[in-house]
C-alpha cells in the first residue's frame, strides 16, 4: 500500500475526498426508498359518518377491501384496478374462500355511480357479505 507523506514536502493536497459524498448519497437513497413506499400506498378517502355502525371485521376475517376514491378510480387492496380486473380478481379469491366478504370504502364525495358499478360487480359474483366502511359520527 502506497502512502504519501505530505508533511515532508510543500505539495498542495489536491485529492478529492469522496467518502462524505458517498455517505450522504447512501443516506438519501435509503430515505427515498423508505418514503416511496408510503407515497404509493396511501389513499385519501373521506368516509361517510354513521351513528349506528358495527365492526364487520370481527364477524368474518376473510374480507377483501375495495376502495372507490373521489375521482373515480377503484382499488382492490391498494392496487388500482378497472371493473373487469376487479371482477376477475374477486372471482379468484371467491374460488379460494366461498365465505369471503367485501368491505367497501367509498369516499363520501365520490360519484355514486362508481359505487353502484362496484356493487353491481359484487352482485354478479354472488358476494352477499358486503359491508360499507364509515366513521363514527361525533
Amino acid at each position: 500500500m502506497a502512502v504519501r507523506h505530505y508533511a515532508e514536502t510543500d505539495e498542495i493536497i489536491s485529492d478529492i475526498n469522496v467518502i462524505p459524498l458517498v455517505d450522504i448519497s447512501l443516506v438519501l437513497l435509503i430515505i427515498f426508498m423508505v418514503t416511496a413506499n408510503y407515497l404509493t400506498t396511501y389513499l385519501n378517502v373521506k368516509l361517510p359518518e354513521a351513528k349506528y355502525a358495527e365492526d364487520a371485521s370481527e364477524q368474518n376475517p376473510f374480507f377483501a377491501t375495495v376502495t372507490v376514491t373521489r375521482d373515480g378510480p377503484v382499488y382492490l387492496e391498494n392496487e388500482l384496478v378497472n371493473t373487469s380486473e376487479l371482477k376477475d380478481k374477486l372471482a379468484k379469491r371467491l374460488a379460494e374462500n366461498s365465505k369471503m366478504g367485501v368491505i367497501l370504502n367509498v369516499d363520501k364525495r365520490a360519484n355514486f355511480g362508481n359505487a353502484v358499478i362496484v356493487l353491481d360487480t359484487l352482485q354478479a359474483l354472488g358476494i352477499k357479505n358486503t359491508s360499507i366502511s364509515t366513521v363514527e359520527d361525533r
